[in-house]
């Protein structure tokens, strides 16, 4: 049996190998979660410590998109109000 943070970084590396809209939500890593629990049989709570695992990773990418959501909002209304000005 590999050390945990061998499994922890196969398992990360897995998810992360996911296409970027597959990996944003909170359920999604769940799914991945269940999924991936026989992996660590020795531990207690498996599923629970493979979520403290991918949901930073999730979270990052929500934030991202929030971000960018923000960006386009922003250059969407100062290219509205530079338009209605001409």
């Amino acid at each position: 049996m590999m050390p945990e943070h061998e499994v922890r970084r196969a398992i990360i590396r897995e998810w992360m190998s996911f296409p970027k809209e597959k990996r944003q939500r909170e359920e999604q890593a769940a799914s991945f979660a269940t999924k991936v629990t026989a992996r660590l049989t020795s531990i207690q709570n498996p599923h629970q410590r493979i979520m403290r695992w991918l949901l930073p990773r999730s979270r990052q990418i929500m934030k991202c998109h929030a971000l960018r959501r923000e960006q386009a909002i922003v250059v969407g209304a100062g290219r509205s109000s530079v338009t209605q000005r001409r």
